[in-house]
């Protein structure tokens, strides 16, 4: 007898499920004449069938019973069979759930979004736009025009992506999508991980199998969702080309996650923001630290190219000058003025946020940490970028 042989996974057929309760009225006349109407003209095959026929073939109805498919692409409410196969999109006044406002409330704007899978994608899209920040950016002609937070179609592509790829099995009847913005983040996870063969590191560089190939068919029909396998490359490019953070992929205990940040890059190729290099100085670093925690094994290129610049702007300062010894968030002390109780000279230092009397306009507060010169190296010379 031959041992039997595992499939690599299980085909997944949730989305052509029925309900017992589920009756052809519950469907919307109207989208399905709409949607005949494509169907027909863009796939001959089926245009000379009768309509019964095309939703049977479909995935929209079995045994003439609407299927999960059918309710959620055409139901009149099909949060009446599945209350939640919503999505719950939150804003949070912080960078973690928890976190309270200034009024003390938790979320400044909570809504459940419901309707068919377009009616949902329009609501989200729509939620998240009202939400976002807005920027006036001038160009080199003096043109004013606003700029969003978060690229619209990167939104719309994640949304999309959760209510096509999420699981409509019985075991996550009870599981909405969720949105969450953020201050600096947005995060939409969906039940049901990666499906099939793929990985994270396979996402929209080959095509993966599809949980709900028919509702991925129809929604291709009726709004015009785009080529398959084509949503993840879209997000990562709409991301990169408003000059934002890469988009972040997980999948991990049964569900799948998007994070798109707001966080803007530098122009440089190789994706190292000024403000991560300030904040790394934090605590004075030398050069090799800072090569080391950007990914560049040597020095030099990362110096010339990041740090040099920041120097020259006086964003950070070399803590022995004129030495290459260690960098740090350059000393903002305004114009010292009088103390009259002392006489002598007092000012505020930001880099170190205390008070500080000076006995002469030439020191600096940030001395405390710089040590004498290191001898061998002239003051004149310069560092060597």
């Amino acid at each position: 007898m031959e041992p039997k042989v595992r499939p690599l996974f299980t085909v997944c057929e949730d989305e052509l499920r029925t309900d017992k309760r589920a009756k052809l009225e519950d469907l919307n006349s109207n989208a399905l004449h709409l949607y005949f109407a494509k169907i027909r003209e863009s796939k001959a095959q089926l245009a000379a069938l009768e309509d019964e026929r095309i939703l049977a073939l479909q995935g929209i109805i079995q045994e003439g019973q609407p299927t999960v498919a059918g309710e959620m692409l055409f139901g009149i409410y099909p949060q009446s069979l599945f209350p939640q196969y919503s999505i719950m999109a939150s804003v949070v006044p912080g960078r973690k759930v928890g976190e309270i406002g200034s009024t003390g409330e938790r979320f400044t704007d909570d809504k459940r979004i419901e309707g068919t899978l377009a009616q949902m994608l329009d609501e989200a899209v729509t939620f998240v736009i009202r939400n976002m920040k807005r920027k006036l950016i001038v160009d080199e002609n003096g043109k004013c025009a606003v700029g969003s937070e978060y690229p619209v179609k990167a939104i719309r592509e994640a949304v999309l992506n959760a209510l096509v790829h999420r699981d409509y099995s019985i075991h996550t009847e009870n599981s909405p999508i969720r949105l969450l913005m953020f201050d600096n983040r947005i995060e939409i996870e969906n039940p049901g991980g990666l499906y099939g063969r793929g990985t994270i590191n396979k996402l929209g560089r080959v095509d993966l199998d599809t949980r709900n190939p028919y509702i991925a068919g129809a929604l291709e029909i009726m709004i015009d969702s785009g080529k398959r396998y084509s949503g993840i490359p879209a997000i990562r490019y709409e991301m990169s080309a408003n000059g934002l953070k890469p988009p972040v992929f997980e999948s991990r205990q049964g569900v799948f996650k998007v994070t798109l940040y707001n966080e803007v890059l530098s122009d440089r190729k190789d994706g190292v923001t000024d403000d991560a290099i300030i904040a790394f100085c934090a605590v004075p670093r030398s050069r090799e630290e800072l090569a080391r925690e950007f990914g560049f094994s040597t020095p030099t290129y990362f110096l010339k190219n990041h740090v040099k610049p920041l120097v020259d702007q006086g964003k950070l300062a070399l803590t022995l000058p004129n030495t290459w010894v260690r960098f740090m968030p350059a000393c903002r002390c305004p114009a010292p003025g009088a103390d009259a109780a002392s006489g002598k000279r007092k000012a505020r230092c930001q880099s170190c946020a205390a008070e500080w009397i000076r006995s002469s306009p030439e020191s600096c507060p940030a001395d405390r940490i710089r040590g004498p010169r290191k001898a061998g190296r002239p003051a004149s010379a310069g560092p060597r970028w």
